[in-house]
């Protein structure tokens, strides 16, 4: 029987491979750093703008809670207001807005501070708008008012009745428009005199 040698062969292994060089890591960095910059400043600049929107959806929907409130014959201070329920608007407290009871007798289709209409212990609220977001102006279909300072819009049951008041006549359509003060950007609440209530 024949043995067979086995010849020994040795195998080096070499590092092909050495790594990367300073310039590369220092060029991959750079181009994460840009990128995820990039991505943080998308999406702030998005969330500003969905704020925005969001405040304005938020507004329309508590006008349409006044609204309910009317329909609903909802009682202020033990009875129900002799003007309904409604919604102020100041663009000189541009920060917040009102739902309130015309409680005056007669009616006289706008908030009063005193006595106090939106007295939160029987249902009134004051709504402070999200940071940075302001009422910007407020306009009007009335031609003796069209641009008013404030603007109140009241809701008389059965139908309910709009009213929408700028401090001398009533209109048939209004606009609030509220502002972001850090982009200008800006989204409008819009009422008629059928109730019909939109962001846009």
């Amino acid at each position: 029987m024949k043995v067979k040698k086995i010849r020994n062969t040795r195998y080096e292994i070499r590092d092909t491979n050495p790594g990367f060089t300073l310039l590369e890591v220092v060029v991959s960095l750079f181009i994460i750093t840009m990128m995820i910059t990039l991505f943080l400043a998308n999406y702030n600049a998005g969330t500003r703008s969905s704020d925005l929107s969001l405040g304005g959806q938020k507004v329309a929907s508590d006008i349409r809670a006044a609204q309910n409130k009317a329909l609903g014959s909802t009682a202020y201070n033990g009875g129900f207001p002799a003007g309904g329920w409604g919604a102020h608007f100041d663009t000189a407290n541009n920060n917040r807005y009102i739902i309130f009871a015309d409680a005056n007798a007669p009616a006289n289709m706008k908030y009063d501070s005193s006595p106090d209409e939106a007295n939160p212990a029987y249902g009134g609220q004051t709504i402070s708008l999200p940071a940075n977001i302001v009422i910007s102006s407020i306009s009007t279909n009335d031609p003796s008012n069209p641009s008013p300072s404030s603007l109140d819009i009241t809701f008389l049951p059965p139908d309910p009745i709009t009213r929408i008041y700028d401090g001398v006549g009533t209109s048939t359509v209004a606009t609030i428009t509220f502002k972001q003060t850090t982009t200008n950007k800006t989204v409008g609440v819009s009422v008629n005199a059928l109730g019909l209530i939109q962001a846009k």
